[in-house]
């Protein structure tokens, strides 16, 4: 398993706050308690992934913030174009 730590930094009271994480635009972390926490993703995570993040009230679920950017990142191995030459000796 490979994973992606996110550390939450606020000055601001975060008793009963609770956060959901999204990647690309599917909702794969919820009710997270914490300000510092880790995304565990699998060894294959692969492509273009857009990590975002919202928070909400303990006592109102009924109202998510809008989304946070953490980060974009394409974790597919670049296109490299190149040409191989061989030859027997």
């Amino acid at each position: 398993m490979q994973g992606i730590r996110v550390l939450i930094e606020t000055q601001d009271d975060l008793t009963d706050i609770k956060f959901n994480l999204y990647d690309n635009d599917v909702k794969v972390m919820t009710d997270i308690d914490q300000p510092d926490f880790n995304y565990l993703t699998d060894d294959l995570y692969g492509g273009l992934h857009k990590l975002e993040l919202t928070y909400y009230k303990d006592d109102n679920l009924d109202i998510e913030s809008g989304r946070f950017f953490i980060l974009e990142e394409n974790f597919t191995a670049p296109a490299l174009d190149f040409t191989i030459t061989w030859s027997t000796i």
